[in-house]
């Protein structure tokens, strides 16, 4: 039962995500084309340039989350979790950490090992905050299969451990 009810939440969170104005923004920049809306949902009608379908329009691209918070030591970053335009291996989704120069220009850190983490959550730390993430593969009607906390090292590569 308690998984049913996580999977249910997970499914909810993830259909239910209506985007404010910082994830429109960030899906505009992250895109570079124009975005498309349906019911609640933004997405990206042409895959980004850093993902594994980059320039293919079969797939759609949305943020499924954001979160900011000092993920990297002393610094305010931007988590990003993303759905779409990648490969069964990385869970069809992935992350990147977005940074923001002195001059108010965006950085994407992207770790080359990235997939699909699930719905996450800050764990605030006084230097850094880590995230706290549960996910499953819903697509097959399974409980959460994964648990993880993890935290970023430098050059936004994420260092995950599992949890009960």
């Amino acid at each position: 039962m308690k998984y049913l009810f996580i999977f249910v939440l997970l499914i909810l969170s993830f259909n239910s995500f209506a985007f404010h104005q910082e994830e429109i923004d960030i899906l505009k920049n992250l895109c570079k084309t124009e975005l498309i809306k349906e019911k609640e949902q933004f997405y990206c009608p042409i895959c980004p340039d850093f993902t594994d379908f980059a320039g293919e329009s079969y797939d759609r691209f949305t943020i499924t989350q954001t979160i900011t918070g000092n993920f990297l030591p002393d610094q305010k970053t931007i988590f990003v979790g993303y759905f779409g335009c990648e490969p069964r291996v990385r869970k069809y989704g992935g992350y990147l950490l977005l940074t923001t120069d002195p001059n108010g220009n965006q950085k994407i850190l992207l770790d080359e090992d990235r997939e699909y983490l699930g719905i996450c959550r800050m764990i605030k730390k006084p230097k850094q905050d880590f995230l706290k993430c549960i996910g499953g593969d819903k697509f097959q009607g399974r409980p959460p299969s994964w648990k993880v906390v993890c935290r970023f090292k430098k050059g936004g590569k994420l260092s995950c451990s599992k949890i009960k």
